[in-house]
């Protein structure tokens, strides 16, 4: 945060990862992005405890997600977005939205005719109108 009289800059909050999408509420008083939040990798199968000794390959990477790599990026840690909110005066940030379905998902599926729960979609649509405020700003 940098006020502009004092020209004193502070730090709001310590996050996990990089937040997008910010934006100051109407009256001032918050400030909301969004953010990816971690998840962890699917496990398919539970690995035995290593003999003494032994000398295995390095895990393996796996992926339940379609797009999983990006070019100039390589892998992509599982994770999905969420819309948080943070006092302009700072704190911890209160997460607003929860789930599992990316936007890309939320169009995928409503192409397909996939079932979504109204929760899910009004949640997607919280991190869509975050995107448009970005870009009309």
């Amino acid at each position: 945060m940098y006020w502009l009289s004092s020209k004193v800059t502070a730090k709001l909050t310590q996050l996990e990862n990089s937040p997008s999408s910010i934006t100051w509420s109407p009256d001032g008083k918050h400030v909301a992005f969004s953010m990816k939040v971690n998840a962890k990798a699917p496990v398919i199968a539970k690995m035995p405890l290593k003999p003494k000794d032994a000398k295995w390959a390095a895990a393996p990477r796996i992926t339940d997600r379609l797009k999983h790599e990006a070019d100039g990026q390589g892998y992509i840690k599982p994770g999905f977005s969420q819309i948080f909110l943070i006092s302009a005066e700072g704190g911890s940030p209160r997460q607003l939205t929860k789930g599992i379905i990316t936007i890309e998902d939320l169009y995928l599926g409503l192409l397909m005719e996939r079932k979504f729960s109204f929760q899910e979609i009004l949640l997607k649509i919280g991190n869509m109108i975050l995107e448009i405020l970005k870009c009309i700003q």
